[in-house]
């Protein structure tokens, strides 16, 4: 009984965030786009430091990341309760640790699935 009324729950916070942040398409397109924002600053960030050779070179390419611009108003409203974050409102040791074990579930199919005649 307890299993199903929290499953009820899930279902009708899973309901109200479609028809108020956008259908399951939608959030993944932001979530997307999120990860290709994070994955092309974390690039030029990277190639830039690799070829600095001294601590304003460094500070430089700190500056000139796109994310030099848009952190600070970010970590701002994170850190003064004007955004939040799921996680933060889940609980992020707890969504840690479900992500972790979920990654290692897969990984240990991936591997299962290595060690047969099945190439993933």
């Amino acid at each position: 009984m307890a299993l199903e009324a929290a499953e009820a729950v899930k279902t009708g916070i899973r309901n109200k965030i479609k028809v108020r942040s956008g259908d399951v398409e939608s959030l993944l397109g932001t979530t997307a786009d999120a990860v290709q924002i994070l994955l092309v600053s974390m690039a030029e960030l990277l190639i830039a430091i690799g070829s600095a050779t001294t601590i304003s070179q460094i500070k430089a390419a700190t500056a000139g990341n796109g994310m030099a611009v848009i952190a600070p108003v970010l970590m701002a409203d994170i850190n003064s309760g004007a955004v939040k974050m799921p996680y933060q409102v889940k609980g992020g040791l707890r969504r840690l640790c479900q992500a972790s074990s979920r990654v290692q579930t897969v990984c240990l199919l991936f591997s299962a699935a290595n060690n047969g005649s099945a190439r993933l």
